[in-house]
């Protein structure tokens, strides 16, 4: 998100979150997120990753 002060960048556990409760809204609140289901791995590869993205726009953003 860009902001008054720059870029801020969202740490792991909002990203989790936010996959998680768009997950939850978007196909069922029965979904089972746990870290050894199926859903629950692909949050935590995907939540990583975007972590990574901010990461790196973070530092972009320093740049310019």
């Amino acid at each position: 998100m860009i902001g008054p002060s720059g870029f801020v960048k969202k740490d792991l556990a909002t990203i989790r979150r936010e996959m998680e409760i768009s997950l939850l809204q978007g196909i069922s609140t029965d979904l089972d997120l746990s870290a050894t289901g199926p859903f629950g791995q692909a949050i935590a590869v995907l939540s990583k990753r975007e972590t990574d993205l901010q990461d790196a726009l973070q530092t972009l953003s320093y740049s310019l």
